[in-house]
């Protein structure tokens, strides 16, 4: 099924906000959850790329955060740090490579 929503750019901002002990990913402005569609999109990029080396992630992005990403609540507070979305679903497709983000190579 295809959705209207688009990640082009520019775009509005997302972020990861806990809702009902859940991550969801929210723009920022609008409100609107995105989940769902950032979820089809990265499997569909997973079905197109089964055998990768490595991946390496954007830090404390919303989508590929490892580990850096903020957590917000509904008030838009920072209650922590996490993985995310496209990260999650990383790691539990591809367990046997690399991966990590920008920061590992930078200070290497």
């Amino acid at each position: 099924m295809s959705r209207s929503t688009s990640f082009g750019t520019p775009r509005e901002r997302i972020s990861v906000v806990r809702v009902d002990n859940q991550n969801r990913i929210l723009k920022e402005v609008s409100g609107e959850d995105v989940t769902e569609l950032l979820k089809e999109e990265i499997e569909a990029f997973i079905d197109k790329n089964p055998d990768v080396d490595a991946i390496v992630l954007k830090s404390k992005s919303p989508s590929c955060g490892y580990r850096t990403t903020p957590i917000l609540n509904l008030e838009k507070e920072q209650i922590g740090l996490g993985n995310g979305i496209a990260t999650e679903l990383f790691l539990k497709q591809y367990q046997n490579i690399l991966i990590s983000d920008e920061k590992k190579f930078i200070d290497s």
